[in-house]
């Protein structure tokens, strides 16, 4: 071997050498080891905290903008129950609706507080020595959400099904009646 082809071999070890150690403390710096040596917890944990937060954000305007509807259609069914039974018809059966709906939108509304609680829960147990509580928690949130959205569903349905057919049956007796 000549002593130009060795000092070209030498020259690309050490420069592989060099690039290999600048990988090696890129890779080191950009992974944050956590409690137990994995890397990128650091940033999974702050992940995860930032779409609890953002999924609590979307699920308080919601929670919000239903509460807001559901008063307006309350106070629809008590004008209209007002109107017919100015009409001297029997309005007993739309009361009885308007309470029943009044509560089914309580109990919605304390199922999304349920979910925005466990969801805060899952937020703070959010850390590298607390995986198995933090996706525990977050199963507890998502079943609560799924009781939350059988309950919007259930009040949708009590409207559609109860509510639309006695204003409507009202409506044709004060047709009637006129």
């Amino acid at each position: 071997m000549t002593v130009k082809r060795s000092m070209k071999i030498a020259l690309v070890g050490v420069v592989l050498l060099a690039l290999l150690s600048l990988f090696a403390t890129v890779a080191l710096a950009a992974g944050d080891t956590g409690a137990k040596g994995k890397r990128g917890t650091g940033d999974r944990v702050e992940r995860a905290k930032q779409r609890i937060d953002k999924a609590v954000g979307r699920l308080t305007q919601l929670k919000e903008k239903r509460l807001s509807a559901s008063r307006k259609a309350e106070n629809a069914i008590d004008r209209a129950a007002d109107n017919f039974a100015a009409k001297g018809l029997d309005v007993s059966k739309l009361r009885s609706d308007d309470a029943e709906l009044k509560s089914k939108v309580e109990a919605a509304a304390g199922e999304c507080d349920a979910v925005i609680g466990e969801l805060n829960k899952a937020k703070s147990l959010a850390s590298a020595d607390s995986a198995e509580q933090f996706r525990s928690a977050v199963k507890s949130a998502m079943g609560n959400a799924r009781d939350l959205r059988s309950d919007v569903k259930d009040i949708r349905t009590f409207i559609k099904t109860v509510v639309r057919p006695d204003i409507q049956a009202l409506r044709s007796q004060a047709g009637r009646g006129a």
